[in-house]
């Protein structure tokens, strides 16, 4: 005859059975509440990962379009700035040339005068006067639009961050979870690897993908 003590450890095995086997129903079904939390949250840190880098990728487009611009307006000044200098410099030369002839050599300078070239002081003087150096100062640069060494560092801090096992995790077996609005759940950590942690709360255990928490999707603490 069963005693009553075994009576209940039967009855309390169960009904941990019984509940052990709707969990699994659920989770197989995908209705359980932890996992369908958990699930969307992961689904909704790698969508946020992916927007992030596609916004980066468009700040990079959108930067070099801009880079562009500023070359080529600074190029445009660059060759309205050589063609005035250019102007200046014919300007001088006409200048001394015809400034030497007039005071060493007056006679040449009446000849020419006769044969009807008469040579505007004032207006080269004034043009000498009125030569400016443009408002934008140009800088040529062979250096490339993007420096190489830049990107392998975001490179390398982009993967040491994915491989990197949190903080809450080190040294810690029970820690508290939090995902946006949900209330904050403790539980204890178990098979920690690279990619992913067996995270249990209340007998029930779930999956954790790392990088939802290296990226900040879901907040981690140590209890």
């Amino acid at each position: 005859m069963a005693t009553p003590m075994n009576s209940n450890l039967v009855y309390r095995l169960k009904t941990q059975f019984s509940q052990l086997l709707d969990d699994v129903n659920a989770l197989k079904n995908g209705n359980s509440e932890i996992y369908q939390r958990y699930f969307q949250n992961i689904i909704q840190a790698q969508q946020d990962k992916s927007e992030k880098l596609q916004k980066w990728h468009e700040n990079e487009i959108e930067a070099a379009h801009r880079e562009c611009e500023c070359d080529k307006y600074a190029a445009d000044c660059d060759e309205k700035e050589q063609i005035v200098e250019k102007s200046r410099r014919i300007a001088d030369y006409i200048y001394y040339k015809a400034d030497k002839i007039t005071n060493e050599f007056p006679e040449a300078a009446a000849y020419f005068q006769s044969q009807g070239y008469h040579f505007d002081f004032d207006k080269v003087k004034k043009q000498k006067t009125n030569t400016s150096t443009p408002k934008v100062a140009v800088v040529e640069s062979n250096h490339q639009l993007i420096d190489l060494a830049d990107i392998d560092e975001d490179i390398n801090t982009f993967t040491l961050k994915e491989n990197e096992i949190p903080e809450c995790f080190q040294n810690s077996e029970q820690v508290k979870i939090k995902i946006g609005n949900f209330p904050e759940l403790t539980g204890v950590l178990s098979n920690v690897n690279d990619e992913t942690a067996d995270f249990t709360v209340d007998g029930k255990t779930i999956q954790l993908d790392l990088n939802a928490i290296r990226f900040g999707s879901v907040v981690c603490t140590k209890a």
